[in-house]
């Protein structure tokens, strides 16, 4: 695991003002988190996913000023439906780069397709893991395809 280089105590209190320790909408997913900021297969919107495919989904979780990804537990991320928390998979590669130009460091992180648990009519998926001893969750919408 990497070693966090911010306090653990301003991680929490930035969370609080901010309002990113515990999410309403996603309580019961995700019951004690901060909110990452993530996109699956950056640049492209919508997101399909066909879950035929035997390649990779790239999902990028986005690095900002309170959120430093190159402090992020590596072996603790993982991918899973919306509501289905225990259908996590976990990621076969990732790099660090800086996707959306905004000058942070992000992610970029590979799952196989064939990996996923996902189904058709699934929405929405999370990508979680741990991060200054903290679990993030950020969400982004799909359209899984058969």
């Amino acid at each position: 695991m990497k070693k966090a280089t911010r306090p653990l105590a301003l991680i929490i209190a930035m969370g609080v003002l901010l309002g990113t320790i515990v999410s309403p909408v996603y309580a019961q997913v995700c019951p004690e988190h901060l909110d990452a900021t993530i996109d699956i297969k950056p640049g492209g919107f919508p997101n399909p996913i066909n879950l035929k495919s035997n390649g990779l989904l790239p999902v990028a979780l986005l690095g900002a000023a309170d959120f430093d990804v190159t402090d992020v537990d590596l072996d603790s991320v993982g991918l899973h439906p919306i509501g289905r928390c225990e259908e996590t998979s976990a990621p076969v590669k990732f790099a660090f780069t800086d996707v959306n130009h905004d000058g942070f460091a992000d992610i970029v992180f590979q799952f196989k397709t064939a990996d996923l648990t996902l189904q058709v009519g699934d929405t929405e998926v999370c990508l979680h893991g741990d991060i200054g001893g903290l679990h993030f969750c950020g969400h982004d919408d799909v359209i899984v395809k058969d």
